[in-house]
């Protein structure tokens, strides 16, 4: 299985009679979250080092979501920055309820 088969999973599932056993395996789970995946490090100590400095910054961003029209309604979303070298790692979307 190749390293990569997960992305084709990672966006949001918009129903439950839509999703697939590969949509709940971690890397999609992870990454649907905001975390990070580790793939092919062979240095881990200097991979999990990187995974400690990268949570020395965060951020909190909140929002008043409307009402869904009907229970589970999947709303995508996506954070951009306009800063160089930097990256949002967020969540993919919520399911909101009437």
């Amino acid at each position: 299985m190749r390293a990569g088969f997960y992305t084709e999973y990672s966006k949001g599932v918009t129903s439950p009679s839509k999703t697939l056993p590969a949509n709940l395996g971690l890397q999609v789970l992870a990454t649907q979250s905001g975390g990070r995946i580790l793939l092919g490090v062979n240095r881990i100590a200097e991979a999990i080092a990187d995974c400690v400095r990268d949570a020395e910054s965060y951020y909190v961003i909140s929002f008043d979501a409307p009402r869904a029209d009907r229970a589970n309604e999947y709303h995508a979303l996506a954070v951009t920055v306009d800063r160089r070298k930097t990256t949002a790692r967020t969540r993919i979307g919520y399911y909101a309820q009437p």
